[in-house]
């Protein structure tokens, strides 16, 4: 959900705008409503604020001034200004500050709905840019996760922190009814993708019930982890790795069983020897063997712990590496297969393309007209480009 603050000194403009404005069904929840703009610009430091909604002209600081304020600081809050007075003036420095827009009390019907649209498209483009980025930083920088962990975990690291990644063309819906469960971050991967996370499993039912109820609307991955670094990294990883071997448009619930202590402990480093030697034939047993733990044990035991067989998750590391090396490099396409572990580019071609609808070369093509990485691009939104390409 992005959260909203709306600022007038009238009480009554307040109720208006509260009213104004179909909130929830775009997305949004109002979380402050106030009458001195300082304390809204008080607000805006303490807290995630996703967009702001200002009276023109309020006594002390204006909502120009409190937008000027707020951008110095360095706080992102997308701002919208709103006005008794159709000022041409006003409205040019509105612009020029970086405020979305400029509109008149009373906002009518017919505008309301597309001002949210333009709103949310603009705050979506500013997190599509950031979160994706610092998600990536939770993964692989153990202060960065633990300095996370330290602000959404309660005190003394007693919470199980929870990650529920949402992907359905009904995102805004079903985060309005998943904002209800007060996840303490939300990060956006796209138009149709969120993962919600909370520094502690809700464990009042409303979870399970909300999991139960759109499971058929939404591909919903749930997983819960120790407060600490390690197994974050690994709920995280294991998270993705399943939203990255998924069809696209596929619904249903994943939940990954909890696994032993034994391979948690050291299932971080088990992991990253695999991303480290997945092109070099790696087998299960090589791996029971490399770490002592005894082959059928592992083989179940990894199983519960990634949701995939070893074969199927050296694949999807093999075609994660593929995606990055067409996108990125010039290599030809058997230069890339030998390059991650396939000695055949037939079969490696024929692989790619029952993943992801689409051949690496046509996947080269489609990131590259798309101006992307393949982070930003990734080879599901790649295949659906194609496909509509083929539909018109």
């Amino acid at each position: 959900m992005f959260r909203v603050l709306l600022a007038d000194d009238e009480e009554l403009a307040l109720v208006t705008l509260q009213y104004a404005f179909p909130w929830r069904e775009y997305g949004f929840c109002v979380q402050e409503a106030v009458t001195d703009s300082r304390e809204a610009l008080g607000i805006l430091k303490r807290k995630r604020i996703d967009a702001a909604f200002v009276d023109i002209r309020m006594p002390g600081l204006s909502g120009l001034a409190l937008a000027k304020q707020a951008r110095e600081e360095g706080i992102d809050t997308v701002f919208v200004i709103v006005s008794g007075y159709p000022d041409f003036d006003y409205a040019k420095e509105a612009i020029g500050i970086g405020v979305l827009d400029y509109c008149l009390k009373p906002v009518s019907e017919e505008e309301a709905p597309q001002l949210l649209k333009k709103l949310r498209s603009r705050i979506l483009m500013l997190r599509y840019r950031k979160d994706p980025a610092f998600c990536l930083r939770l993964l692989a920088e153990e202060a960065c996760c633990e300095s996370f962990l330290s602000q959404i975990v309660p005190g003394e690291g007693k919470g199980e922190p929870a990650l529920l990644q949402i992907c359905t063309d009904r995102l805004w819906e079903l985060l309005a009814q998943a904002d209800l469960l007060s996840p303490d971050e939300v990060f956006f991967w796209g138009e149709q993708e969120a993962l919600l996370i909370w520094g502690k499993c809700p464990d009042d039912g409303r979870l399970e019930e909300f999991l139960e109820a759109y499971q058929s609307d939404a591909l919903l991955i749930f997983d819960t982890a120790r407060p600490d670094p390690a197994s974050f990294q690994n709920s995280l990883k294991r998270i993705r790795m399943e939203r990255e071997s998924s069809e696209k448009g596929k619904t249903g619930l994943v939940r990954f069983s909890p696994i032993s202590r034994e391979l948690k402990d050291c299932f971080q480093e088990l992991i990253s020897y695999v991303e480290e030697h997945f092109d070099q034939g790696l087998t299960l047993k090589d791996l029971a063997g490399h770490f002592g733990i005894h082959y059928s044990y592992l083989s179940q035991q990894f199983g519960r712990a990634t949701g995939k067989s070893f074969p199927e998750y050296v694949k999807c590391l093999r075609l994660q590496a593929a995606c990055r090396l067409l996108a990125e490099t010039q290599l030809k396409v058997g230069d890339i297969a030998e390059k991650i572990g396939y000695e055949d580019c037939h079969y490696f071609n024929n692989i790619f393309k029952r993943q992801y609808d689409m051949t690496p070369l046509q996947y080269r093509k489609a990131v590259r007209e798309a101006g992307g990485s393949h982070k930003e691009f990734p080879a599901q939104e790649a295949a659906g480009v194609r496909r509509k390409e083929q539909e018109t």
